[in-house]
């Protein structure tokens, strides 16, 4: 499946996922907490990124923002097969950029090395210490 990014007038940055992963497109109908939401009523849970939920310092801001962000929105998101066997755990994209990156930078999420490899550290902001990683992102 390809996407196009439009970076200027006069041309595209194409990215290609991965053929051999399952993956499933549509709108976002609902944002939950913690990096929960629906994509034509399917149960989507982003993951290597840890987003607190609304009881925690940021929860709110965080669900606000996604919500705002997401809802309405088409994205594409790729099973992480090795995070659930009921496909709810995915790598999401909208318009080609990773959401749980952009959560990051943003200082709203942060990189779960446990389940991400790392792959968020380095975008990490340095607020982000006010929230603490849970247990299971270790």
């Amino acid at each position: 499946m390809k996407f196009c990014l439009s970076l200027t007038l006069a041309g595209c940055l194409f990215f290609v996922l991965p053929a051999n992963a399952e993956t499933i497109s549509g709108t976002v109908t609902q944002v939950g907490q913690g990096g929960a939401f629906e994509i034509d009523g399917q149960a989507v849970r982003l993951t290597g990124v840890y987003i607190p939920v609304d009881e925690e310092l940021w929860g709110e801001r965080a669900s606000g923002f996604l919500g705002g962000f997401l809802r309405g929105n088409v994205i594409t998101c790729r099973l992480d097969e090795q995070m659930s066997q009921d496909g709810s755990f995915q790598t999401c994209y909208l318009n080609g950029h990773d959401i749980g990156l952009i959560l990051v930078q943003v200082g709203l999420a942060r990189d779960c090395p446990r389940y991400s490899g790392g792959r968020y550290a380095e975008a990490e902001r340095d607020h982000v210490d006010e929230f603490p990683l849970p247990d299971y992102c270790k």
